[in-house]
């Protein structure tokens, strides 16, 4: 089953391709519809992407609603986006990351896939939440990834939550570590790792 990329810049058109519809693993994460989608877009700023990237695509039927017991809701935004990887400005590769919004409508950006990969992310696969060690559930992301040398392959993207900060940011050495002993990861698979 697929879902429509919906475009919101003129690069998008290069994005546009069959993308797994995110699959809800969590009772804590859960779907927003079309209706809400369309207001809450207003609010993520493209200026937040890591420098060098341009474009944004906001995956259509991916969004989602954060809830905690103890903490006010957040609404979780998956993206793909573009990045310049040589000089020359001739070379992209595709990446995906996270919009984070607040009950404030204050809204950060959390990159899910590494800026070293040399494989474009084609999508989000799977999304789910636990709880963390932090005042706010970690948040884990299951991408498609692929290369024009190599078979595409999962990469496991985990979040966890800054306190100082005020944010959620990528758990590079769990999201790595994850990925080379899961090759077919799931939620769950991730999940009861974690939870050793």
């Amino acid at each position: 089953m697929t879902a429509v990329v919906r475009s919101l810049a003129l690069a998008s058109v290069l994005l546009a391709s069959a993308i797994p519809q995110a699959r809800c693993d969590s009772a804590a994460l859960v779907p927003i519809s079309g209706d809400q989608e369309d207001h809450l877009r207003s609010y993520f700023d493209r200026n937040a992407l890591p420098h060098g990237s341009s474009d944004a695509t906001f995956q259509n039927g991916e969004m989602f609603l954060l809830h905690a017991d103890t903490t006010e809701s957040l609404t979780i935004a998956p993206i793909q986006f573009d990045t310049v990887v040589n000089m020359s400005g001739q070379h992209m590769r595709f990446d995906c990351g996270v919009f984070v919004l607040d009950g404030k409508k204050r809204a950060h950006f959390a990159r899910t896939t590494p800026a070293t990969s040399a494989l474009d992310c084609m999508g989000l696969d799977a999304a789910g939440a636990m709880p963390g060690e932090g005042a706010r559930p970690r948040l884990l992301f299951l991408y498609e990834m692929d290369g024009s040398s190599s078979a595409s392959r999962s990469q496991v993207a985990v979040l966890t939550w800054n306190n100082r900060r005020q944010q959620y940011e990528p758990d590079w050495a769990t999201s790595r570590s994850l990925t080379r002993r899961l090759p077919h990861p799931t939620i769950d698979a991730v999940r009861a790792l974690l939870a050793r």
